[in-house]
């Protein structure tokens, strides 16, 4: 609903599931105004994400329960893709020098092109998984 700007009936049809499923399920991202009205997807959210984070050490996944963070991976992400593409750098430099605090822990964004290049020669940067594989295949 957030990404195409569809109704509530219109994106569970696209999931193959029905309304009253998806607000079982996330219904704490959806707002309603009042009893009639159509259902909104709220701003910001809480749900628990694991998202993958590449750093000098390898991958490192953690628990994001904050939409604004799960986005600002997300770019991150993609800058490091674009990046390793094309060879232009302007995508991560908004990121050098940047880190996020996940459970108390600093995590610094991985910028530098050399080292970038290395992981990706070494395969050992999976750019197309962001989130995490969760254990038990749910």
């Amino acid at each position: 609903m957030r990404r195409d700007r569809v109704s509530l009936a219109v994106a569970a049809r696209l999931e193959h599931t029905k309304p009253s499923t998806v607000l079982r399920h996330v219904g704490s991202a959806l707002r309603q105004e009042r009893a009639s009205a159509r259902f909104r997807v709220a701003k910001n959210d809480k749900f628990k994400r694991f998202l993958q984070i590449p750093t000098a050490d390898g991958y490192i996944t953690v628990p994001v329960r904050d939409l604004k963070l799960a986005r600002k991976l997300s770019s991150f992400a993609n800058a490091v893709n674009y990046f390793l593409r094309t060879g232009d750098e302007s995508r991560l430099k908004p990121f050098k020098g940047k880190s996020i605090r996940v459970r108390g822990r600093k995590i610094e964004f991985l910028t530098g092109p050399k080292i970038l290049s290395e992981l990706a020669d070494a395969d050992a940067l999976k750019l197309d998984q962001l989130y995490a594989p969760i254990a038990g295949g749910r």
